[in-house]
């Protein structure tokens, strides 16, 4: 729709109007064949065995394009987060909206995320649905409200919560597939205890 709507490729309007525009100088729509600067690898645990290392498979980066094809930093997404939520994105009925639950027309809350096992607050079965919209979950854990977005590709884990109640945000990127969750879980544990 970008492309569409733009007329530009989707990693130079990208480049164009959100990462220049933000100072994200460390961020872009992934290219393997690009040279990056310190560019991670990514890893997997072999046989779920800590400290037992292996090179995560390897994927074309054309293959999840716009729905996971950006590599960053944590300190540029702390620059998305703060230019975003500081209103030089959307307007600020648009960020209402993309941060609050999705809504269906009955006026219901939508419930099309998923969570999974070892998630905070999720049964040890696992996958119940939860309100998600604009590509946010939202959620709350022990009374703190959450809107955020967790993404993986084969070795590689991200999480970016906001915590909009307590003005926290908590960013976990990972080089090893699954990690990323469960870290942002402990860190939110410890940085809301005495909220």
């Amino acid at each position: 729709m970008i492309e569409k709507v733009s007329g530009q490729p989707y990693a130079q309007f990208m480049k164009a109007t959100i990462f220049d525009r933000l100072g994200m100088a460390d961020t872009a729509v992934d290219d393997n064949g690009a040279i990056a600067p310190r560019r991670a690898s990514g890893y997997r645990l072999a046989g779920g065995q800590p400290g037992a290392f292996r090179h995560a498979g390897h994927l074309e980066m054309s293959v999840p394009y716009a729905a996971g094809a950006i590599r960053s930093t944590v300190e540029d997404l702390a620059r998305w987060n703060v230019a975003l939520h500081g209103g030089r994105l959307l307007s600020a009925a648009s960020l209402a909206q993309m941060t609050g639950p999705g809504l269906l027309r009955n006026g219901a809350e939508t419930q099309t995320a998923v969570y999974w096992p070892g998630e905070p607050g999720v049964p040890p079965e696992g996958l119940i649905p939860g309100p998600y919209a604009f590509g946010l979950e939202h959620y709350s854990i022990d009374g703190h409200r959450v809107v955020g977005h967790n993404g993986s590709l084969p070795g590689f884990d991200a999480v970016m919560n906001v915590y909009p109640d307590d003005d926290i945000t908590i960013i976990v990127l990972t080089n090893t597939g699954g990690a990323a969750g469960l870290l942002e879980s402990q860190l939110s544990r410890i940085v809301l205890e005495d909220r």
